[in-house]
């Protein structure tokens, strides 16, 4: 009982926590699953996140709506959805992408510890993105 009485507060739609992972070899069977988890974000059923590696590069993505992401380096501009799968599937990258919960995507995506500096600037100037007290 405790736990349908969760489910009932939360209110969360069935789309968050879904997840699936691009490569450079699956692109036409996770195409449709990233367009919908796109189309949910849009809707605010969820933020959407990408994780993963660009060669051995770590990188943090987090939609933004209208088919562009936010990259978790400030000097990045923004990354258009059809230019990001085309460049992972294109190179040595795997991204997965993620429908979480509403107001948590930019912690998840970009800022984990919320400190105000994006993770890859944290990790590229060799402080700990998952400790606030630890800043460039």
């Amino acid at each position: 009982m405790e736990q349908y009485q969760l489910a009932i507060e939360s209110n969360l739609a069935p789309i968050v926590g879904q997840q699936v992972t691009l490569d450079d070899g699956n692109e036409a069977i996770v195409a449709a699953r990233i367009d919908l988890l796109e189309a949910r974000a849009d809707l605010l059923e969820c933020d959407l996140v990408a994780k993963g590696r660009i060669g051995s590069t770590a990188v943090g993505l987090s939609y933004l709506g209208n088919g562009y992401f936010a990259t978790d380096r400030q000097s990045a501009p923004l990354v258009a959805s059809a230019g990001l799968r085309a460049f992972v599937t294109s190179h040595d990258a795997a991204l997965t992408y993620t429908c979480a919960p509403p107001g948590s995507g930019y912690r998840i995506g970009v800022d984990r510890d919320l400190d105000g500096h994006l993770d890859g600037d944290e990790v590229d100037a060799g402080s700990d993105p998952a400790d606030p007290n630890s800043t460039p």
